[in-house]
């Protein structure tokens, strides 16, 4: 999977986190506080992404469905939903328990194309050992070509900073013996 990310020199980078540190120790705002989460990430040499501007890019399939998929990394299954305006919302499991969980990721208005809305789910990839974070997985989110019918391959994992930006953590592709796992049993 080929994104766009945003990229910069680190020393540029690491001066406008330390502008921005001030900033959010003076005055607190979330907007603040994504654009230092993003130059941190960027000064340690990390890819950061918009997450809406690939979701746009990457746009949706035949039937609708956003081409990529993502949710938390602890989740096994996603659900998304699209809406006639091209906004959309990923989540996993019960909707009213995943609002009060923050563990639906939400996309604005006209980031897809306008159109009857579709509801669609998809098995969310495995994280192997190598690239396993050590901290609760909940805090990181997967990124992915959405196989809405069959296995994952080639996911991202991606740390949250704020906003719409995320940090890109690691990407692999999955071995046959991983995608059939997450296929399941065959139907007897």
């Amino acid at each position: 999977m080929n994104v766009d990310t945003i990229q910069m020199p680190r020393h540029t980078a690491w001066n406008a986190f330390q502008q921005y540190r001030a900033a959010v120790r003076q005055k607190y705002s979330e907007t603040d506080a994504a654009l230092m989460q993003g130059y941190r990430a960027l000064a340690q040499g990390k890819h950061v992404l918009d997450l809406v501007a690939i979701m746009r890019q990457a746009g949706v399939d035949s039937a609708g469905r956003p081409k990529l998929a993502i949710c938390r990394a602890d989740a096994a299954q996603v659900a998304c939903e699209t809406w006639w305006n091209g906004s959309a919302e990923f989540g996993c499991g019960d909707q009213r328990r995943n609002a009060a969980a923050g563990r639906i990721i939400r996309l604005p208005p006209a980031t897809f194309p306008r159109r009857e809305g579709v509801r669609a789910s998809a098995q969310v990839p495995l994280i192997p050992p190598a690239f396993r974070p050590a901290a609760d997985l909940r805090h990181y989110s997967l990124l992915w070509e959405a196989e809405w019918v069959s296995a994952p391959k080639d996911p991202m994992l991606l740390r949250p900073l704020g906003q719409n930006l995320y940090a890109v953590l690691a990407q692999w592709e999955l071995t046959p013996l991983e995608q059939a796992v997450l296929r399941g049993p065959s139907p007897s």
